[in-house]
């Protein structure tokens, strides 16, 4: 049997911290069994960040915490390049 292709999710993250957690929940009850996602947090003052490391911690998604905000490109380019280094075949922004 062929193993199925590494798709990694990349979510964007300033000051949403509500509708990130919502997506996140969404993404998590995907059943493809090589999906990881990764969460860039660009910067955020609301707490987001408080609010995703349980996630991180428990292995359900990765975050990478920014101390400031690159911009929608420069965040995702971060997230992109990140999969990338860690095999990702396939990424979905």
């Amino acid at each position: 049997m062929t193993k199925a292709p590494s798709v990694w999710i990349v979510v964007l993250n300033w000051n949403g911290k509500t509708d990130t957690l919502d997506c996140l929940r969404s993404l998590r009850e995907l059943r493809y069994p090589e999906r990881r996602i990764v969460v860039v947090d660009n910067g955020s003052t609301d707490e987001s960040v408080a609010a995703l490391r349980p996630l991180a911690s428990d292995g359900s998604v990765e975050l990478i915490e920014l101390s400031a905000n690159l911009g929608y490109a420069g965040g995702n380019n971060l997230g992109i390049r990140h999969a990338l280094e860690r095999g990702a075949e396939f990424i979905l922004v």
